[in-house]
């Protein structure tokens, strides 16, 4: 059996802006429901909200709630929220004021009710073709709902099975999962395959280690202006005096020039070989023979010879700077390895060419004046491109491998990114088309199901109006016996439907509570007659009886309960005081649960019934006690202010018309009544509530009588009203005070006072912009006053109006002292050098000062130079 235990949350519903369950004052909803509140207490919108329900369609556009149903039977629990209205599972049933007028007629006809006659067998034959039309639609949306599972789950496959390839393939982890794959592949637009080569070189990559930097090569090559400049030289011949035996044989010639260097060093004229003498002449000879052009010559080659050993020796150290392949991450080996077999044929190249170069050189250093040399040192160089183009490939595979390096894990991540592109571009036109077949059975899913929506309800509306004619005319008509206790009103069968006789006449204009009788009884009828689970059926009754006459009000009390006793949960509204006791009598015991609604500021609360209405007969008792307390001890939130005025209005009324019954009075002529046409201060207070938002502005003596627009006036008119209570009849006065008030006294003031017992406390100033200091004490100048209250540690003088209206310029605030404040609490506290009085705020984790009066801002506080001296627990306002 399904209940509702709690409307958890109601929002966006009319003034029903942020409701939320009171988890500490209001109880679970039970069986029985009885609910009081005044007009305006939200009443209407909370039945609103379960017709709602019933028609599993909310009202308002953006409202949005959250209910939790029970299983009386499992014990289990769930909740129900606005995304899913239609699934709920109990049968909800609504009578409210809407239904009298949606099914009675203003004059002589139920509405909606048709009769067992004319017309009937045709409605049922079209009712049995709607049936059969309904079961082969449902068996059609049956189908694409079958079909429509099949192809989600074809997708969810295909969508697996991708989400897996990719995973193993980019190495992915075990977070990665059909729907991050299935995310990922609704965001690209565009998806491309990689070459086999380019997948290969990512999947390598993904699962590569962290490699160390590589170094770079540095050379500096052989340059093509060697040619040039080697052209150049071996053109060259020494300008000189030649002998000819020197000339022909350059061995000879190296071996004389040799000889000559050295005599010259040693300054010998005898050879050095023979022993013979040398001439001067045949030194001369020599010495022209070997001049300095010939020696600048030989310079020149030797210092080729070396820059070309270096070279070579240059080709040989970048050819071992050549790094291993191995070194090179695996996706950069295959690119890596190519360039490096090409650089070691390079270098070695250079390296035979640069030394059949040198030879080219030495055999003009033998024979200096020969140009033959220099075609044989193109031949030798032709070869040679001098394009080293082929390192910077090399250097740029290191520097990628470097920056892999350097951003390794950024580089894995573009690597999984390539493959899961690739795979998911080879799987798009599968997912693409399960896509499409999903949408084409959505779309032939949604057509059928709301022809078969719309046959559903012409369906159920048949099968009402069938199950209406069922109902026979004397069961309403034994009901509405019961209850009106007579057989006046009758309803009588027609072929169009009921009629609704008086004494076997058409009845003419019905009473409000005959209508309201006639409503009730088909609702119940209707009810119990539609074959629905009783046990999973809630009903809410919005007063459903406070318009009957008095003489058939307990006969219609005693059938609600006859009728709601096979219900599973009742819900019942009123907003009269006498009712809701009587309610509480018709359904006693463990499995019924009272409650108030009530407005609290802009928005409605759903509460346990206020303790101070148990035990009391009638409202009146209650609204004396509400306003009595709150004359005694207004609340510090001013805001609650607000439901006392209509609260003494409907005390004074109830006065009023007890004192002066008189129904030509209105309620300002019977207080001057009572008054005997004076205008006290008592009554003033007193005209001035009843007057208040009426169309009258001047009370008879001509005195204009102001609004309550200064709501902090309450407590004083009120106390007022209550004074003039107790001065026109002191008994019926005493006698509720007594009752409300232990310190209340006969011969006392209208509101119970204790005795009062004044004690010394200090009274310090607080100018706006001068404080305590870090703390009070004798230091601090003050004065001694006599107080009352019995909390207050000390008192501060308050300067200026940030705390109006309730704290005024130069008013006394009565502290107690304390180091800590609760939540929106008003203290005396110390910031940045001054002191404060203003209600101390926690909010969005920061503490803010905030004044009363509106005009000034919250003041934040931002430093440790704060501290809380008290708590104000009273005030005495200076004259």
């Amino acid at each position: 059996m399904k209940r509702v235990v709690k409307i958890k949350t109601l929002k966006e519903y009319r003034f029903f802006s942020n409701f939320s369950w009171n988890e500490g004052n209001c109880n679970l909803f039970t069986k029985y429901n009885i609910i009081y509140g005044w007009n305006g207490s939200g009443k209407t919108t909370i039945c609103d909200f379960f017709r709602d329900l019933e028609q599993r369609k909310l009202s308002e556009d953006r409202a949005k709630f959250s209910v939790l149903l029970g299983d009386t039977t499992s014990g289990k629990t769930s909740e129900v929220t606005h995304n899913g209205i239609g699934e709920i599972s109990c049968s909800f049933r609504v009578f409210y004021q809407d239904y009298i007028q949606e099914n009675i007629s203003e004059i002589d006809h139920v509405r909606h009710i048709y009769a067992v006659g004319k017309g009937q067998k045709e409605k049922a034959v079209e009712l049995k073709e709607l049936q059969a039309e309904k079961k082969r639609l449902e068996g059609v949306v049956n189908d694409l709902q079958t079909a429509l599972l099949q192809s989600e789950n074809n997708l969810d496959r295909i969508k697996i099975a991708t989400a897996k390839i990719i995973k193993e393939a980019a190495g992915y982890s075990s977070g990665y999962n059909k729907n991050a794959f299935y995310s990922a592949f609704e965001k690209e637009p565009t998806l491309e395959k990689l070459s086999n080569s380019e997948f290969e070189k990512a999947r390598i990559a993904v699962r590569a280690e962290k490699r160390q930097p590589i170094q770079t090569i540095k050379a500096d090559f052989i340059k093509p202006t060697v040619k040039t400049y080697l052209s150049s030289i071996l053109d060259e011949t020494p300008a000189n005096v030649a002998i000819e035996s020197l000339e022909k044989d350059s061995e000879l010639s190296r071996w004389v020039e040799t000889g000559l260097h050295i005599h010259d060093t040693r300054d010998s004229s005898i050879c050095l070989f023979c022993g013979h003498e040398i001439t001067t002449t045949r030194f001369d000879a020599l010495r022209a023979h070997f001049n300095d052009a010939y020696k600048n010559l030989m310079e020149k080659i030797d210092t080729s010879i070396a820059l070309l050993h270096q070279k070579e020796q240059e080709f040989e150290q970048a050819k071992i700077a050549l790094p291993d392949m191995a070194v090179f991450y695996p996706e950069l080996q295959e690119q890596y390895a190519p360039l490096k077999a090409e650089a070691e044929k390079l270098c070695n190249t250079y390296i035979a060419a640069i030394k059949d170069v040198i030879t080219v050189m030495e055999s003009k250093k033998t024979d200096m004046v020969s140009q033959e040399y220099k075609q044989a040192l193109l031949s030798v160089l032709a070869p040679l491109s001098f394009d080293y183009t082929l390192f910077e490939k090399i250097q740029s595979v290191i520097a990628t491998h470097n920056k892999k390096s350097e951003d390794y894990q950024r580089s894995i991540e573009v690597a999984q990114k390539s493959i899961e592109h690739h795979i998911m571009a080879e799987h798009k036109e599968e997912l693409d088309k399960a896509k499409s077949n999903i949408a084409k059975k959505r779309k032939e899913l949604s057509v059928q199901s709301e022809i078969l929506t719309q046959i559903s309800k012409k369906t159920e509306s048949m099968q009402q109006e069938v199950r209406n004619s069922q109902i026979p005319a004397t069961a309403i008509n034994d009901d509405i016996k019961s209850i009106m206790g007579r057989a006046e009103i009758a309803f009588e069968n027609t072929p169009t439907g009921y009629r609704i006789t008086r004494n076997g006449k058409l009845a003419k204009n019905l009473s409000k509570g005959e209508e309201n009788a006639v409503a009730l009884i088909y609702f119940f009828n209707t009810l119990l007659d539609s074959n629905a689970d009783s046990q999973n059926t809630i009903i809410v009754l919005d007063d459903p009886i406070s318009s009957f006459d008095s003489n058939f009000y307990y006969n219609a009390m005693s059938y609600i309960r006859e009728k709601s006793g096979n219900i599973g949960q009742v819900f019942v509204f009123t907003h009269k005081f006498s009712l809701f006791n009587d309610y509480g009598r018709m359904y006693p015991g463990d499995d019924t649960n009272r409650y108030i609604i009530r407005r609290i500021g802009e928005g409605p609360s759903i509460e346990n019934e206020d303790k101070h209405l148990i035990g009391f007969h009638d409202e009146y008792a209650f609204l004396f006690k509400k306003v009595y307390d709150f004359a005694k001890n207004p609340p510090e939130d001013i805001s609650e202010y607000l439901q006392y005025p209509n609260m003494a209005r409907r005390l004074l009324e109830g006065f009023l018309t007890f004192k002066c019954p008189d129904p030509k009075l209105d309620m300002i002529n019977r207080v001057l009544q009572l008054e005997k046409g004076k205008v006290t201060a008592t009554s003033r207070a007193v005209l001035r509530l009843v007057n208040n938002k009426s169309h009258m502005r001047v009370i008879p003596d001509g005195d204009a009588v102001d609004d309550l627009d200064n709501i902090t006036a309450m407590p004083e008119i009120i106390k007022n009203m209550l004074e003039f209570m107790k001065a026109h009849d002191e008994m019926h006065y005493s006698i509720l005070a007594e009752s409300c008030d232990p310190d209340y006294r006969a011969d006392g003031p209208a509101i119970g006072t204790r005795a009062v017992i004044l004690r010394k406390i200090k009274l310090y100033d607080m100018p706006a912009s001068a404080g305590f200091g870090e703390k009070i004490d004798n230091d601090v100048p003050y004065e001694e006053i006599l107080v009352s209250d019995t909390e207050c540690t000390f008192a501060v003088k308050i300067s200026g109006d940030s705390m109006e209206p309730k704290y005024p310029d130069k008013s006394i605030a009565l502290v107690k002292q304390c180091d800590a404040l609760d939540n929106a609490r008003i203290g005396i506290v110390w910031y940045n050098d001054k002191s404060y009085c203003k209600k101390v705020v926690q909010a969005n984790g920061k503490t803010l000062l905030v004044s009363l009066n509106k005009k000034y801002d919250a003041i934040t506080v931002e430093s440790a130079d704060f501290r809380i001296f008290g708590e104000v627990v009273g005030s005495i306002v200076q004259q």
